[in-house]
C-alpha cells in the first residue's frame, strides 16, 4: 500500500452507495484501455475465412460465458447465473449476426471492425430510447462486444488474478461478467466512475455481498495504483488518502457492524412485541430468491412483498407459467410454512421491459395493474403460477396500483378465471388463496373502506403514497427535500386506510420504506398497525424499537402528531417522546 506522506490531503468523492458494508485497502486502478476494432480490408477470397473466424469468436465467447455461469451455478448463485442469458441472447441475435455477416461480404471489411460497427449502431438506437431500462442494458451489448473483439484481436480480458491482495477494485466500469468473477477472498469493494443501483454489477455486489459504490465521476486519474482509500457503501463514499484519524473512525465502524450484525442474527428466535407485550408481525421484503436465506437469518415471520417484475426484467421478456412457477414454489418451499405474499408485476414507470416504449409522464402512465389488464394473458399466466405455488406453503397474492372499483371487478374475476382454469385441469393449487391491494394512491387511500369489503387484506406502499401524495419525484434532485414522509397529510391518508381495515375486519399491513424507519414505526404502531415488512436487515433494528414502546404511548404520540401542521414537527413529537429511547437506531 502506497504510504500517505506528510502533507497529502483527504479527499473525499461522492457515488452511489449500491452495496453495504466498509473497506479500507490499497486501491486496484483499472485505466481503460483503448480497444479498437481497426477496419481492414479483405480480398474477396478471403471472405469465407473471415466469416469462420467470425463463427469462431462467437463460439469462443459463448464457452466462456458458459463458463461464468457453471461458475456461479457451482456456488448456489442461480439468480445471479441467470443474468448471463441476456449475454447469451445476444449472442443469438440473429438480426445483429446477420447484418454483421452482410457487412464481412458486402464492404469486404475483417470481422471485428464489422462486429463494433453493427454493434455500435445498436447501441445508438438503444440509448436514444426513452426507456432507463434497454439503456441499462446497453453495458450487457458492450460486454458482449467487448469479448468478442478481444477475441478477434487475440487479446485477453485484463487479468484480475494478479489484484493485490485485500484490495479495493477501482474502474471506468465494471462488466457484470467481471464482476462475476472477482474473488471475494481478495477483493473488499469495488468502486466504479458509473453505473447504477439497478445494473446487472450492482445487484452481482450485493448477492457477493462486496460493499461497493458507482457513479462517482471521473476519478481514475486522481488516482494512483496502491493508494490507501476506504470505500463505504453505505453512504455512497470512497476516500483517497484517509488520514489516520478516518482509518481508526472507520475501524471502529467496521467493528460496530459486525457486532451489531452478530446481535441482530441472535435476535432471529425472539418474537417481536411491544414493551407491553403486543404481539408484531415483521415481515421481509425480497426481490431475488437469493434474499430469502438474509430474511430467515434476520428472523422474519414471512416475506410480506416480493416484487416479481425483477424476475421479468432479467429475463428481458415474458416469463413463462411453468418457469415462474418453480421460482415461486421455491421461494414458498423455503419459507417453510411462514407465509409469502407474491406481488403481481409492477411494471411500468421505471421498469420497462424491452418493447414498452416511454412514456412523457411514465408513473402516471402504463403500468402495475394498468398493465396487466391490458395484458390478461401475461396476468392470467402469473397468477396461475402464484396459485400452484400456494400448494406447496401459505401464499397470497398482491396487487398493486389499484385506483378505480373497475379494476377491482376486473382483477377478481381473473383471480376467478385462474382458479376455474387450474381445477379444470385438474393441477394441485391454493383454493384459498388470499388476495390483497396495495394502497399506493390518494384514491386507494380514500377508497379504503370499499377495498376492504373487496379484499382480504391492505397494504400500504407507502413509497409511492408519499410521492402521489405530494406530488414530487422523489428521484429528482432539485425537489427530493419536498419528499416528507411525515408530512400530515401522508399520516392522515394512513390513518384512514388502518381504520377501514380494522372497521371490516381485515389486515393491514406496511410494506415500504416508513415501515423500516424507527420513527415511523413508532408512529405506525399508534395508529393502528401491527405488521410491517421491510428489507431483511432492518428487522432486527425495528423489532428492538418497538420492543421499547407500549401501543398506549404510541397512541399518545399518534394523535398529537396528526394534528401537526408540517414534517418537522412530526418528527420533533416522535423524538420528545422517544428519542433518548431510539437514540442509537437509525432514523433515515
Amino acid at each position: 500500500m502506497t504510504m500517505r506522506e506528510p502533507g497529502d490531503q483527504e479527499v473525499y468523492h461522492h457515488g452511489q452507495g449500491v452495496s453495504p458494508g466498509v473497506a479500507y485497502g490499497p486501491a486496484y486502478v483499472i485505466v481503460p484501455d483503448a480497444l479498437r476494432a481497426p477496419r481492414r480490408e479483405i480480398a474477396p477470397s478471403d471472405i469465407d475465412g473471415e466469416l469462420e473466424r467470425f463463427e469462431s469468436a462467437l463460439a469462443a465467447t459463448r464457452a466462456d460465458i458458459l463458463r461464468v455461469k457453471a461458475v456461479l451455478e457451482h456456488a448456489d448463485k442461480s439468480d445471479e447465473a441467470e443474468i448471463f442469458d441476456s449475454h447469451l441472447l445476444i449472442l443469438e441475435d440473429e438480426s445483429l449476426l446477420e447484418s454483421v455477416r452482410t457487412t464481412i461480404r458486402n464492404d469486404r471489411v475483417n470481422a471485428e471492425h464489422a462486429f463494433s460497427t453493427r454493434v455500435l449502431d445498436a447501441v445508438d438506437r438503444i440509448e436514444n430510447s426513452q426507456s432507463s431500462y434497454l439503456r441499462e442494458r446497453v453495458r450487457d451489448i458492450r460486454d458482449v462486444e467487448h469479448r468478442v473483439v478481444r477475441v478477434l484481436l487475440g487479446q485477453r480480458e485484463p487479468a484480475v488474478g494478479d489484484l493485490l491482495q485485500n484490495a479495493i477494485l477501482v474502474a471506468h466500469d465494471l462488466s457484470a461478467t467481471l464482476t462475476a468473477e472477482l474473488d471475494r477472498d481478495r477483493i473488499l469493494g469495488f468502486a466504479t466512475e458509473l453505473g447504477a443501483a439497478t445494473s446487472h454489477t450492482a445487484i452481482l455486489a450485493r448477492a457477493l455481498e462486496i460493499p461497493a459504490v458507482v457513479d462517482l465521476g471521473p476519478i481514475i486519474h486522481r488516482l494512483s495504483h496502491g493508494e490507501s482509500v476506504v470505500l463505504d457503501g453505505r453512504e455512497g463514499l470512497l476516500i483517497q488518502n484517509p488520514a489516520p484519524d478516518t482509518l481508526a473512525e472507520y475501524e471502529r465502524i467496521k467493528a460496530k457492524i459486525e457486532r451489531k450484525r452478530a446481535e441482530w442474527v441472535s435476535l432471529a428466535g425472539v418474537p417481536g412485541r411491544t414493551l407491553d407485550g403486543e404481539p408484531l408481525t415483521l415481515l421481509a421484503n425480497i426481490e431475488f430468491n437469493r434474499e430469502v436465506d438474509a430474511a430467515l437469518a434476520f428472523g422474519c415471520d414471512g416475506i410480506g412483498l416480493y416484487r416479481t417484475e425483477y424476475l421479468f426484467l432479467q429475463s428481458g421478456g415474458d416469463v413463462p407459467e411453468p418457469v415462474q412457477l418453480e421460482v415461486y414454489r421455491g421461494i414458498v418451499r423455503r419459507m417453510d410454512g411462514r407465509p409469502v405474499t407474491v406481488r403481481t408485476l409492477d411494471l411500468g414507470g421505471d421498469k420497462l421491459l424491452a418493447g414498452m416504449e416511454g412514456e412523457e409522464n411514465p408513473f402516471l402512465g402504463w403500468r402495475a395493474v394498468r398493465y396487466c389488464l391490458d395484458r390478461p394473458e401475461v396476468f392470467l399466466g402469473q397468477l396461475r403460477a402464484i396459485l400452484r405455488a400456494g400448494a406447496e406453503g401459505p401464499v397470497a397474492i398482491m396487487i398493486p396500483m389499484i385506483t378505480t372499483m373497475e379494476e377491482v371487478d376486473a382483477v377478481l374475476d381473473l383471480v376467478g378465471s385462474a382458479r376455474e382454469s387450474l381445477r379444470s385441469e385438474g393441477l394441485a393449487h391454493a383454493e384459498s388463496c388470499p388476495v390483497g391491494v396495495l394502497v399506493e394512491t390518494p384514491a386507494a387511500a380514500l377508497m379504503a373502506e370499499r377495498l376492504a369489503q373487496r379484499f382480504d387484506f391492505l397494504s400500504l406502499g407507502t413509497n409511492d403514497l408519499v410521492q402521489y401524495t405530494l406530488a414530487v419525484d422523489r428521484g429528482n434532485r432539485r425537489i427530493a427535500h419536498l419528499y416528507q414522509p411525515f408530512h400530515p397529510a401522508v399520516l392522515r391518508l394512513i390513518r384512514e386506510v388502518v381504520d377501514a381495515a380494522e372497521a371490516a375486519g381485515k389486515p393491514v399491513n406496511v410494506c415500504g420504506e416508513m415501515g423500516s424507519n424507527a420513527r415511523a414505526a413508532a408512529l405506525l404502531l399508534g395508529m393502528g398497525v401491527r405488521s410491517f415488512s421491510m428489507v431483511p436487515a432492518r428487522i432486527p433494528r425495528i423489532k428492538q424499537i418497538l420492543g421499547r414502546v407500549t401501543v398506549e404511548e404510541a397512541a399518545e404520540v399518534a394523535r398529537e402528531a396528526l394534528e401537526q401542521r408540517d414534517s418537522d414537527s412530526v418528527k420533533a413529537i416522535v423524538d420528545r417522546h422517544f428519542g433518548e429511547r431510539f437514540h442509537h437506531a437509525a432514523t433515515r
